[in-house]
């Protein structure tokens, strides 16, 4: 295995070893009331064009932002991985995607191949969507499109959420 590979694999081994911390459900809940709300005051500024409602929606955005970027640490530690685990799991799902479209005549490697799905879901749609996951968290890194969503969205902790959990998946496939 080449050298840079190699190190691509450790890296992606440390991470899914790594302990992970998550918010509980009720501040998950929460946490989703500003960007809610954010929202409806814009829309309500829209259609309304009453200023009281873009005042709200300005403290909403920087109130968001300040909740967002509290999670920045824990983001930008699992960010630092993201590129080459993104290729790990590509190549990854791609490989699985053939040996999934095999036709093999050995009952073992039949057997083995059926233990790649699971609930019609296969290993390979799931790593992909893992790497996809991976791919979205890069374009936090963009300073004006983070600034943006994460204002409005939280967009940073959704996917970083959803990412988490897709890894904690990978230790059932």
């Amino acid at each position: 295995m080449h050298d840079t590979k190699k190190k691509e694999l450790e890296r992606l081994i440390q991470w899914i070893d790594a302990d992970t911390q998550l918010i509980s459900a009720p501040w998950y809940y929460a946490l989703m009331i500003f960007p809610l709300a954010t929202m409806g005051s814009l829309v309500y500024y829209i259609v309304s064009e009453n200023e009281s409602a873009f005042s709200l929606f300005s403290k909403l955005f920087v109130v968001n932002l300040i909740i967002a970027f509290s999670f920045s640490r824990k983001i930008t530690a699992q960010l630092s991985v993201s590129t080459s685990v993104t290729k790990i799991l590509q190549n990854y799902s791609n490989q699985l995607k053939l040996i999934e479209k095999e036709n093999f005549q050995s009952g073992l490697l039949q057997q083995y191949q059926q233990q790649l799905g699971k609930n019609g879901l296969t290993a390979s749609r799931l790593i992909g969507q893992l790497a996809s996951l991976f791919n979205y968290l890069e374009t936090v890194v963009n300073l004006v499109v983070s600034l943006l969503l994460n204002g409005l969205f939280f967009f940073m902790y959704i996917f970083c959420t959803a990412w988490v959990s897709g890894k904690n998946s990978m230790h059932t496939i």
